[in-house]
This record gives structure tokens, C-alpha cells and sequence, in this order.
């Protein structure tokens, strides 16, 4: 995230506000990490990462992008990811991965009070296909509570008034 000039057109820059960008993060995974950005430092004079939460990155990235007067997207890949054998991406489930209920929780109701009305629907169905992995992942694994409480907040998706299209059911295989 930079104030600075941005060269021309054809040097593989893309300029977005910080809203604009918002909907980028369901497009790719890769833009709601926290890895492989700058940032200004005066964007974590507020804002902080929750500690002791797996997903804090999902957790704080919505704000700081939200803030963000301007994002710069660098379509070269100029930093390479290592994934570990012990990441979260690879671990087996444990219980450190609910967590991402509550990031889900907080990004819908931000999204809710900033009145972003479609990124509040993506955040929703993500959520939902955050819910799926979970269940997937603790059914009949010994993780029975944790099972109960997914397929509870399974329950309580339809609340929110989201729907799939049938193409989107589709593509996700819901």
C-alpha cells in the first residue's frame, strides 16, 4: 500500500482504491494474506493483529485495506511462498481452525456496518464454504464437539439471508 507515483500502464501495476481492492480478496486467496505486501506505517497506528488467533492475517487485512487511501498490485510475482510441512495450510484439523468462525463473523458484521452490501454477501458465502471445510474436517475424526458446534453455525448460515446461484453451486459443489 503506497502513496507514491505509479509508472505507466504496461509496467504490470494495477492502481485500486481501498474499496475497489475489497473485492478482490474473493477472487484469489493469495490477496487476503498478509504475506507479500508493504504496507505504510501509519496504517497499524490503529490497527493491530489479534494475537493468539490462527487467520489473523483474514482477520485484519479487510481494515487495513479498507483504510488504505490507494493499493498498488504488482502483477509480477516478485516474493515466492514456502509452504512448510507443519503450516496451517498442511497441519491435520485441530480446534486453533474454529477460529476462522469468528474472523468470518467479524468481516460479515464489518462489512454490515460500513454498508457494503455485496461484499457483505461474498463475506457470507465464504463463510459458508468456510463452514463446509470445517465440517469435512471434523466429521467422524474423533473431533465430535467441535463437529456439533460447526453443523450449529451450519444451522444459523441461512439467517444471514444469502443465497447461491445455481451456478455458483456448481463451481463449489455445494
Amino acid at each position: 500500500f503506497t502513496d507514491a507515483p505509479v509508472p505507466a500502464q504496461d509496467s504490470g501495476l494495477e492502481r485500486y482504491s481501498g474499496l475497489d481492492f475489497l473485492n478482490k480478496i474473493y477472487e484469489a486467496p493469495r490477496f487476503i494474506a498478509a504475506w507479500g505486501k508493504l504496507y505504510k506505517r501509519e496504517l497499524f497506528q490503529r490497527l493491530r493483529f489479534r494475537e493468539g488467533i490462527l487467520h489473523e492475517d483474514e482477520d485484519l487485512l479487510p481494515q487495513l485495506i479498507y483504510e488504505a487511501k490507494e493499493i498498488v498490485y504488482l502483477r509480477q510475482e516478485k516474493y515466492f511462498y514456502r509452504v512448510r510441512p507443519s503450516s496451517i495450510m498442511t497441519s491435520e484439523f485441530n480446534k486453533k481452525r474454529l477460529d476462522i468462525i469468528g474472523v468470518c463473523k467479524r468481516r460479515i458484521d464489518l462489512f454490515t456496518q460500513w454498508g457494503l452490501t455485496d461484499l457483505r454477501k461474498k463475506a457470507v458465502k465464504d463463510y459458508y464454504l468456510h463452514l463446509k471445510n470445517l465440517e469435512r474436517q471434523t466429521a467422524g475424526t474423533g473431533w465430535e464437539e467441535e463437529h456439533r458446534l460447526v453443523q450449529n453455525e451450519l444451522a444459523q448460515w441461512p439467517d444471514y439471508g444469502v443465497r447461491f446461484s445455481l451456478l455458483e453451486k456448481l463451481r463449489q459443489r455445494i
